[in-house]
């Protein structure tokens, strides 16, 4: 038997956001004038916000990030059957200076190995693209 070809499904934001709060590891990207950047980072869904943890080496690229939209995207994808789902946000980018909420998204969002100069960074989700690879019968 032939089997179908995988599809892209979409799914409605909320699922989007579900799936997206079940994985804890994403890439964040940011582009600008000549310059890309893609950073793999651990994350966790708080009031309809993605936070981030992110090192910051001293001028980076990524700590100009605040104020401005970035793309962070979640997958989970079955590399033998092609199937599963990937998830994009993207919105604007903002610094977590209040200590309190640090304190709480410091022990969820481990911090990699050797890890210095770390932020937390809030992305407020304007857009949100979520889909579904399946080989589902349309």
């Amino acid at each position: 038997m032939i089997r179908p070809l995988p599809r892209l499904v979409a799914m409605p934001r909320e699922q989007a956001l579900s799936l997206l709060a079940s994985d804890g590891v994403g890439r964040l990207a940011r582009t600008g004038p000549g310059v890309a950047a893609v950073r793999v980072l651990r994350h966790l869904l708080d009031d309809g916000q993605v936070i981030l943890r992110i090192r910051v080496p001293s001028g980076g690229f990524f700590g100009a990030a605040c104020g401005v939209r970035v793309t962070y995207q979640v997958d989970r994808i079955d590399m033998r059957d092609h199937t599963g789902w990937t998830v994009i946000v993207t919105g604007p980018a903002g610094q977590v200076t209040d200590p309190s909420q640090r304190a709480r998204y410091g022990l969820p969002l481990r911090a990699w190995p050797g890890a210095r100069n770390e932020q937390f960074m809030r992305i407020a989700p304007a857009d949100v693209t979520g889909y579904r690879l399946t080989r589902d019968a349309p």
